[in-house]
């Protein structure tokens, strides 16, 4: 199959600092063929640490592992750094630093995550939903579709129906944590929700 790839940005310049890999797309990725290069350059765990504005340790969650020979999760920085962006910069990992670490403030949401066995990502989330998770797949279920049939017709509407409910539940889950986020919501429900996203995400796609 022959495949064109349409890209808007002539330059390919790189956005952000790093990028939080969760199981469903280390799984995507190593359908690609890329995992263990991406696992050589990033970080990988299986659990994060919430914890109040303050530093108190709220509760430890437990990312397992969707498959036997994947990580729970893992994190990479971007190919190339290119400096600090606004609420986003990449630090030296301290010792120990083996997870993610949340801080629940009651306007803001701060985050480190490990990106490399020598470095880390902090960001800040403030006023804003979090992130999207399936692009990956989005792209693996569309070329199986396509490869089953090369009729786009037909191929586009059996990607809409194994797709729709998994989109559905990321945009209805980030606009949940995003509502808890603006008004002080409960850190425990905000660890509820994402882990519930979490474990249907950990289905196959």
């Amino acid at each position: 199959m022959s495949v064109d790839l349409v890209e808007i940005d002539p330059t390919w310049k790189i956005y952000g600092a790093g990028i939080t890999i969760t199981g469903p797309t280390l799984r995507a990725l190593q359908t690609l063929g890329v995992l263990d290069e991406v696992t050589q350059h990033g970080a990988t765990w299986e659990g994060a640490y919430v914890y109040s504005q303050t530093g108190q340790l709220i509760e430890e969650l437990n990312f397992p592992p969707i498959a036997a020979d994947l990580p729970g999760t893992g994190g990479i920085m971007r190919p190339k750094f290119t400096g600090q962006v606004i609420y986003r910069i990449v630090g030296e990992r301290p010792p120990g630093f083996d997870r993610t670490h949340f801080y629940m403030g009651p306007d803001s949401k701060l985050g480190f995550n490990p990106v490399s066995r020598t470095h880390m990502y902090m960001f800040l989330l403030q006023r804003s939903p979090s992130n999207p998770w399936i692009a990956v797949e989005d792209g693996i279920v569309l070329a199986e579709e396509v490869t089953r049939d090369a009729d786009i017709d037909a191929a586009l509407p059996r990607f809409m129906k194994r797709r729709y409910e998994r989109g559905k539940l990321v945009v209805e889950n980030s606009l949940r944590l995003g509502e808890l986020e603006m008004t002080h919501g409960s850190p425990k429900e905000h660890s509820r929700v994402m882990m519930a996203a979490v474990a249907a995400l950990a289905q196959p796609a």
